[in-house]
């Protein structure tokens, strides 16, 4: 289910926070209650006027060594009008602490004007720094998926591809991912290899998951 929707030109979202689940084999997992009232790790912000105060969606965490784990997560905010990406760390896993936005919406009329969301934070293969993945949603709330890069995973991510998305829904009006595309996921292969996995919808609403090939250092060639 979608988690906004338009309501006479507004964006109504629903309210979500993350939660954490444990297995020692990968098939029977047990619920971890987090320290926040609510059993989830961590909470919106109490404060309405902050960028986070709406909900807390699509974590995705990254190990970046011994005793630092990143959380990167997306938010609405109302200040702006638009998706906001931001990040939390914590050296356990259990108890987490937020250190706010990294990455918020496009340029007026840009693919991503409406923001950022469901990111997804891998190392470059070359040592350089941090690739991240993420949906751009337009004024209109079609989705394309772009690009950032940082060279520490942290606060200064930068735009690839000159504002251009980096993926779109396909061409063809009967194609499986026509209508929709969502939760990017980027995995390197090896060598110049990247294979992109993704949510598809078709036009009759009937969702599917696929996979595109890129072969290009670049990441701008999709197939």
């Amino acid at each position: 289910q979608a988690e906004f929707e338009y309501h006479n030109d507004t964006v109504v979202v629903w309210k979500t926070r993350p939660g954490l689940a444990m297995s020692h084999d990968g098939r029977a997992w047990l619920k971890i209650e987090g320290e926040d009232h609510s059993g989830s790790l961590f909470d919106v912000d109490a404060n309405d006027n902050k960028w986070d105060s709406l909900l807390i969606a699509a974590p995705h965490v990254v190990h970046y060594g011994n005793d630092d784990l990143r959380m990167y997560y997306h938010s609405f905010d109302q200040s702006s009008g638009c998706f906001c990406v931001g990040y939390a760390r914590s050296r356990d896993g259990l108890k987490w602490k937020k250190f706010g936005k990294v990455l918020s919406g496009g340029l007026c009329g840009s693919f991503d004007e409406l923001g950022v969301k469901c990111p997804q934070v891998v190392p470059h293969p070359n040592g350089n720094g941090f690739l991240m993945i993420y949906e751009g949603v337009s004024k209109e709330g079609s989705v394309g998926f772009g690009l950032a890069r940082s060279a520490d995973g942290l606060r200064k991510w930068e735009r690839c591809g000159d504002g251009q998305p980096i993926f779109t829904i396909a061409s063809k009006e009967n194609a499986w991912d026509s209508r929709e595309i969502h939760n990017p996921c980027l995995v390197h292969m090896g060598g110049t290899e990247w294979r992109l996995y993704y949510q598809g919808v078709d036009k009759d609403g009937r969702s599917s998951i696929g996979m595109a090939i890129c072969t290009d250092n670049e990441l701008r060639d999709f197939k």
